[in-house]
């Protein structure tokens, strides 16, 4: 049987995306210094319990025999397709579980849930893009945002949240300052047909999950039976995947025909096709008969708020929609041409007047965001404009107080005003200390590929950043430096400023680090606490 030694060697032999994987996937604590600690930390019996929870009855079958395989040996359960003693014992103990039979699947159905759910997740991407959605500090979606967006978009807060989580794993929203934006190439997405744009986003969700996850979200089946060593919270996430799996469509009882290669063309067959006309009609109201080109829709989107969302969609134009797309770059000419192509029976005189209102009243009132002093924004407008903001009830909780008859000021948000001002229909826009119309923001940001994990980092040399958990093990790792003559290269931030340098370690005493400064060939001597950032530990 192998042993710990051998597998501290095939740690360091892995690659480090390899070792990345290996130490999230295990859940090995960031302190540990060498290979042998993290060797010591994976064969603890309560390591190897939490990763056999999520080994199937199959592969815990030949586990409890002694065998293993490459996907069981990279999550570290043996070395060289032999398992640990341990891991051979704990196997041996899975109970055998009757799996329930699965129901036959109704394509027709699935697909219906899969056309709703990739015309949610959209929304939720259009949404983020106009107004960020906040994510609490280990990244769960604030609720206050959740049950805004459900408001919004006519959906239970639990289906929003699904929607997020599935937009999120498929790519579709970035993290920046702690909020969920758009996708770099989530505008790309949306303009892609609707078949293409379930086919990409089942794909990308999919390809975020974890094994265990992945095999519950496209092989219908009974997840006890199937991973009888699994305990409750593991069932339970692993049955959030078969939910949000069941809402893409991929499951139904059974497992439908989308989840196959040919999913896109199955579920164009099965969904309404795309359509380029429209009902606008003399109320206001654009009844569109199926999924609108979206080349179309994302122009009218900014012109018309979506009402209902379905096969048959209905958007309602006003005052604020339409500032809202004068903002975006629209004029009159220009929103007029698109109803009239898009109108199966020409553009209404009452939505040919709006429009034309619209764009002659755009811009009357104007908002601006202060630099300085308490109060945030400021308002202008002609003095009878002005007066009228100033007694209308429905802005009052932004308490906004009459600067000059042409000005008044408050303390909120620039875009918590302008949304106040277009809700109360007042054709607001925003502009800069210049005076000049402002563009409306798109806010969205790359995805990106989560950094190393310190821990890797610290093993393979690269080194790393230094936070609260490191510190204790930091004094340490410096005085070994120091015993074996290793020179160390340190980031230190004193006064503000940040210097790179490296260092040949001396020694280590009440929390200060005397060493040769490699670069200037002189003594130094820093306090450890400056050390922003540490690499060639040994």
């Amino acid at each position: 049987m192998p042993t710990t030694v051998e597998l501290a060697g095939a740690l360091q032999a892995l690659t480090d995306d390899a070792l990345d994987h290996l130490v999230r996937a295990r859940h090995v604590p960031q302190h540990a210094a060498t290979y042998f600690d993290v060797a010591e930390q994976l064969l603890r019996p309560e390591s190897i319990a939490a990763a056999l929870e999520t080994v199937d009855a199959d592969a815990l079958a030949g586990l409890a025999t002694g065998a293993t395989t490459p996907a069981l040996d990279a999550l570290g359960l043996g070395v060289a397709g032999v398992a640990f003693d341990d891991v051979r014992r704990h196997a041996a103990t899975a109970p055998v579980r009757d799996a329930a039979p699965a129901s036959e699947p109704d394509d027709a159905r699935a697909a219906e849930r899969a056309f709703a759910t990739t015309l949610l997740v959209g929304e939720v991407v259009r949404g983020a893009a106009t107004q960020p959605v906040q994510v609490l500090a280990r990244g769960a979606v604030a609720m206050s945002d959740a049950r805004r967006l459900a408001e919004a978009l006519g959906a239970e807060p639990e289906a929003v949240l699904d929607a997020i989580a599935i937009a999120r794993g498929a790519r579709l929203l970035a993290t920046r300052d702690a909020t969920l934006v758009a996708a770099t190439g989530a505008a790309a997405w949306l303009d892609a047909p609707l078949p293409q744009r379930w086919a990409a986003m089942r794909d990308a969700w999919l390809a975020s999950l974890d094994v265990a996850e992945r095999s519950v979200a496209i092989e219908a089946g009974d997840a006890a039976a199937r991973f009888p060593l699994a305990a409750a919270a593991t069932l339970e996430r692993l049955g959030v995947a078969g939910r949000r799996a069941t809402q893409l469509g991929l499951l139904d009882g059974g497992t439908t025909t989308l989840a196959g290669d040919d999913g896109a063309a199955r579920l164009a067959a099965l969904v309404p096709g795309e359509v380029d006309k429209a009902y606008v009609q003399p109320d206001l109201s654009i009844v569109v008969p199926g999924p609108l080109v979206p080349a179309l829709e994302t122009r009218l989107r900014l012109v018309a708020d979506l009402e209902q969302r379905g096969t048959a969609s209905t958007y309602r134009m006003s005052l604020a929609s339409l500032s809202r797309g004068l903002a975006a770059g629209e004029d009159e000419a220009g929103i007029l041409a698109l109803l009239g192509a898009l109108s199966l029976t020409g553009v209404p005189q009452p939505v040919a007047y709006l429009v034309r209102d619209a764009a002659a009243r755009f811009g009357s009132v104007r908002v601006l965001a202060l630099a300085d002093g308490p109060d945030r924004t400021a308002v202008r407008g002609e003095p009878g404009v002005v007066a009228e903001l100033a007694v209308d009830h429905g802005l009052a909780p932004l308490r906004m107080r009459e600067e000059s008859p042409r000005r008044l000021v408050t303390r909120a948000e620039p875009t918590t005003v302008l949304a106040a001002l277009r809700a109360r229909r007042y054709p607001a826009a925003m502009e800069d200390v210049d005076g000049v119309l402002l563009v409306p923001v798109r806010h969205e940001a790359d995805v990106l590929a989560p950094p190393p994990t310190p821990l890797v980092q610290r093993l393979r040399g690269s080194g790393f950043d230094v936070g609260g958990e490191e510190r204790a093990w930091l004094e340490r790792r410096l005085q070994v430096a120091a015993r074996d003559r290793v020179s160390v290269q340190v980031r230190i931030e004193v006064g503000g400023e940040e210097r790179e340098l490296s260092l040949l370690p001396l020694g280590v005493a009440n929390g200060r680090l005397r060493a040769r400064d490699l670069g200037s060939d002189v003594e130094r001597t820093l306090p450890v606490t400056a050390i922003t950032h540490l690499a060639g530990v040994p």
